[in-house]
């Protein structure tokens, strides 16, 4: 988006496309970090330093500290999902009555033709009034996207959310067990993926209903993967073969000073 300017040398592009001018690996790396490492690994931290000593209480911790997460994650991106899908909305639109007005020799007729049928009786408007009505009709329906962008918003917030909530509580189980780290880093891997897949497949319905772009052709796939999810979450906290743990309040027999 940002080679854009390219053609434009003397306009002064925006603060925020300055970004591009940090090297790929960079953001590669940064956005592989924030999505397989950072976000996985809050509801971790969280149960590892607050020690939650009930399921109940994971809950709310998980709870305010994925709120906490989703006010910053809306403060900070939620302007751009809003004014992307309005541009997006219009882009195309406008697009195609540039290349109206701009037609190549040959070709004015037809675009003007295809831009009249985007917009059904703009043909009975008098040619002058079509300019002001034109652009009042797409500012109208970039504004009538506003509810369709929030409820994305939302479907995003739950995405982002339960996993938090969900890794807080299965680490708090694994951790009241006396689970050994490395086996509560597996175990608490299997369940978060799982949790964090099946909720992308339970979301993914909604969200794909309000845009308009239903299909259940991969219904089978995805009921399939939905099993393999529950199956994982069923498995990952429960305990795996008969385990010893020493626990704080455990004792040793003394000696037998006879023997």
């Amino acid at each position: 988006m940002t080679n854009i300017y390219q053609y434009f040398p003397e306009a002064e592009r925006p603060w925020f496309f300055a970004l591009n001018d940090v090297p790929g690996w960079v953001s590669f790396l940064s956005f592989a970090s924030l999505i397989f490492l950072i976000w996985p690994s809050i509801g971790l931290w969280n149960a590892l330093v607050t020690r939650p000593q009930s399921i109940r209480s994971a809950i709310g911790v998980g709870a305010v500290t994925a709120a906490s997460c989703v006010a910053i994650v809306v403060a900070v991106l939620g302007w751009f999902v809003v004014t992307w899908n309005a541009g997006t909305y219009s882009r195309a639109r406008i697009m195609t009555l540039a290349r109206a007005v701009w037609a190549p020799e040959g070709g004015e007729e037809r675009l003007k033709q295809k831009a009249l049928e985007m917009y059904p009786g703009l043909e009975e408007i008098p040619l002058e009034m079509r300019p002001r009505i034109l652009a009042d009709r797409i500012l109208t329906e970039q504004v009538a996207q506003g509810p369709v962008t929030l409820a994305q918003i939302a479907v995003a917030c739950l995405l982002l959310a339960f996993p938090i909530i969900h890794g807080t509580v299965i680490t708090q189980i694994l951790l009241n067990r006396h689970t050994r780290f490395l086996v509560l880093l597996v175990r608490y891997a299997v369940a978060w993926f799982a949790a964090a897949l099946m909720t992308l497949i339970l979301l993914a319905y909604p969200a794909a209903a309000i845009t308009g772009s239903l299909s259940t052709e991969r219904s089978g796939a995805h009921i399939v993967l939905l099993a393999c999810c529950s199956l994982a979450l069923y498995v990952s906290p429960r305990r795996w073969g008969r385990e010893q743990h020493i626990t704080a309040n455990s004792t040793v027999a003394p000696a037998n000073p006879g023997s």
